[in-house]
């Protein structure tokens, strides 16, 4: 992953989208310092799967990123918190959450907050 000129780091490529409020970004730090990481989006609660809606939420994300990051680069800032979380049925006692936003500048956490993903539980 190259950086244009003027971008800051940590920049990311979108790897997947596991749903509507969580993604995997290889994210590159600077000076050669890389990660893959799921990236819980922050203050977005969107249905599981499972749930009803739950598709439209992950193609939700699918769509923000076509318009907005149709290359996959995007700009993470992320939280660590300490909270208990599984992720594809792997148990880890932390976990990032993150705000991604693309090199124009669009949030997407903010796209999905304005399309009413904020109701933990779906």
């Amino acid at each position: 992953m190259t950086a244009a000129a003027g971008w800051e780091w940590p920049i990311a490529r979108l790897e997947e989208i596991h749903d509507g409020d969580t993604i995997r970004l290889r994210i590159d730090n600077g000076f050669g310092s890389r990660a893959v990481e799921w990236i819980r989006l922050q203050d977005v609660w969107a249905p599981e799967l499972n749930q009803d809606g739950g598709e439209q939420a992950k193609a939700d994300v699918a769509a923000w990123f076509a318009e907005q990051a149709p290359d996959g680069l995007v700009k993470v800032t992320t939280f660590r918190t300490s909270a208990p979380l599984e992720i594809r049925f792997r148990q880890t006692f932390t976990r990032y959450v993150g705000i991604v936003t693309a090199m124009n500048g669009a949030e997407l956490n903010s796209y999905l907050i304005d399309k009413g993903y904020v109701t933990r539980g779906g």
